[in-house]
């Protein structure tokens, strides 16, 4: 009878031991985990203050705000009193009242644009998400290389993303206005090229 005894008081203290190191597996594995853990976080800290502008870059980012944001309301208010022109037809004037209405929202949305230096694309002067947000993802390498009209184009640009002109077509004075086909209000850089070459209407006299 004691021999059972033992034997059964070694068996319980086999399996406790068993048991015990069951428990401490995990957690030495969530040990790991919060450090692999903090160590992610410590690299997305780092990421995250060498994408804060600088004060530098900010101001090159407010002065062009300001140009886009003056520029937006002469624009919209010129491609506003074009849509009454009774010498157009109605499909012009009907995209330059659509114009209007974009750069009416742009101007409103530029004060609440904020700004990350930091790409989230390559080869990009500056991001953002359509229609949603306010975040704008700003190129250290291309940027602030701009002038500060183009800069304000960029912004306008990015801009009339949150506004309906989804279309990341590039146009510059090569692929110029009066080539372009289709409904090029809805053309993100149109907004930038009127502001960076002058207002004009296209099929018309650009």
């Amino acid at each position: 009878m004691k021999r059972t005894q033992k034997l059964i008081i070694g068996l319980l203290l086999t399996l406790g031991n068993l048991s015990a190191k069951a428990t401490r597996a995990p957690a030495e594995s969530a040990s790991m985990s919060y450090q692999s853990a903090m160590s992610l976080a410590r690299a997305n800290d780092e990421r995250r203050a060498k994408a804060v502008c600088n004060p530098r870059e900010m101001h090159a980012i407010s002065v062009a705000s300001q140009i886009a944001y003056r520029s937006a309301g002469q624009l919209k208010m010129k491609a506003l009193n074009a849509s009454k022109l009774t010498s157009l037809n109605q499909t012009i004037r009907s995209r330059l009242f659509s114009a209007y209405q974009v750069l009416e929202c742009s101007q409103n949305m530029i004060p609440r644009l904020t700004y990350t230096c930091h790409e989230r694309m390559p080869h990009a002067y500056a991001q953002t998400f359509p229609y949603f947000g306010t975040q704008v993802w700003i190129s250290r390498d291309f940027f602030f290389k701009l002038t500060d009209m183009q800069r304000a184009g960029t912004t306008l640009h990015e801009s009339t993303h949150k506004c309906g002109a989804y279309n990341d077509t590039l146009i510059n004075t090569q692929t110029v206005a009066r080539n372009f086909k289709g409904n090029w209000t809805g053309v993100a850089d149109f907004y930038a090229y009127w502001l960076e070459n002058g207002f004009c209407i296209p099929g018309h006299n650009c």
